[in-house]
């Protein structure tokens, strides 16, 4: 056994440390050295400081709060005063996780209500025949702003910022504040209002738009998962079959799905548009996040550029251009004229040598370059168009 002694990084006094080796032992006391060690007494001392800080900001808070007084003694009033501070204060925060951004973290809510209480809600989901994830986890989002904010909660809340013993602070000291919240919640007498099928029914009812005439009762769900929008709609109408296709929409066994790229514009874009076409079709909406609802309602969103000229990265003609038009269009026949032109399966393709005659052909038609286009000439000239996101021609 090895030995060694450190000064307190404080007083300066000595302490001991103590390893199996010689070597292990050096390593130890540089590592307690380079934390700053502290002995014994200089330790108690910090504890002290640091117990009375919180002290201060503690009472401080209960005061600014209007906390009811603690009863019990003198000491078991300060220890519990900080106890309380602390559970409540992780209690605000997981409120005020993610408040300005609508939604709270998922991670934040479940600290805070607990497995079984999220188990006793997705008992709940299940009564209402939400059964796939996405269904689910779209719902749970929404519905857990409300929940947390309703009239039961916020009197669980209340009742537990009104506990005035130290005793009671201080025995459930190590119980995480969500458990004491939801312990809270089960004892308060639940109204109409804030049960959580009636919170979920509200929800959705604030989230949906109607038509003026409605072609059926059936809402078209609409929301974001990564980068594809998803409409769920669960009932055979051929009209919304043929305006789901015309939206680029494919069915994906239980919902309509499309996939985004860079070329299809802002995500919140494709949204709004596609509410918005839903509902002048004559048919329910419901989107969760109230300003895309909006935005769909009043037609506010960038209308997509399908007419793209994109530099081809790969295959048989790999730095040429590639035009690109939507289904209902048909450039064939006008970019098939250009100098050197090609078919390639499902567009046309334009060798680099063609770049005045691809300029002369885009602008007209208002076509968006794309994907760091870079055209070489050989000896003539080199021409580079650095794009580092979409560029759009509006000249006309």
């Amino acid at each position: 056994m090895a030995r060694t002694y450190i000064k307190c990084a404080t007083c300066e006094a000595e302490i001991k440390v103590i390893a199996s080796s010689r070597k292990e032992v050096n390593q130890k006391a540089a590592w307690y050295v380079s934390k700053g060690t502290v002995c014994p007494v200089c330790w108690k001392t910090e504890q002290d400081k640091k117990r009375a800080a919180e002290l201060i900001v503690a009472t401080e808070e209960a005061i600014s709060e209007e906390l009811p007084e603690l009863q019990g003694s003198e000491k078991q009033i300060a220890w519990a005063t900080t106890i309380r501070h602390k559970l409540l204060n992780n209690i605000q925060l997981a409120y005020e996780n993610k408040a300005e951004k609508f939604y709270f973290a998922w991670s934040a809510i479940e600290s805070l209500l607990g497995k079984d209480m999220l188990n006793q809600l997705d008992n709940e989901f299940a009564s209402l025949g939400l059964n796939t994830f996405s269904e689910r986890y779209n719902h749970k989002q929404e519905f857990l702003v409300q929940f947390l904010n309703s009239d039961r909660m916020l009197r669980a809340l209340d009742s537990l910022q009104s506990k005035t013993s130290a005793n009671w602070w201080i025995d459930n000291r190590d119980t995480r504040a969500s458990a004491l919240l939801v312990a809270e919640y089960n004892a308060t007498e639940p109204t109409l209002d804030d049960t959580p099928t009636k919170i979920v029914a509200d929800v959705k009812a604030e989230a949906t738009v109607r038509p003026e005439s409605p072609l059926t009762e059936t809402v078209a769900e609409i929301h974001l998962a990564g980068h594809e929008v998803q409409v769920s709609f669960k009932e055979k109408v051929e009209d919304f079959r043929l305006l789901m296709h015309k939206l680029q929409f494919k069915w994906m066994h239980s919902y309509w799905g499309r996939s985004l790229s860079g070329n299809n514009g802002l995500p919140d874009d494709r949204i709004a548009e596609a509410g918005n076409a839903i509902l002048n079709a004559g048919f329910i909406i419901r989107l969760f996040d109230p300003e895309l609802r909006r935005r769909a309602i009043a037609a506010e969103f960038e209308l997509e550029h399908t007419r793209w000229i994109l530099r081809v990265t790969s295959g048989e003609y790999i730095g040429w251009f590639e035009i690109k038009w939507s289904r209902e269009e048909d450039y064939y026949k006008v970019a098939k004229k250009l100098p050197r032109s090609r078919y390639s399966k499902p567009y046309v393709v334009v060798p680099p040598e063609s770049f005045e005659e691809v300029l002369d052909f885009a602008q007209p038609l208002r076509h968006s370059l794309a994907d760091c286009l870079t055209i070489n000439q050989g000896s003539f000239f080199e021409r580079i168009l650095y794009l580092s996101r979409l560029v759009r021609l509006k000249t006309m």
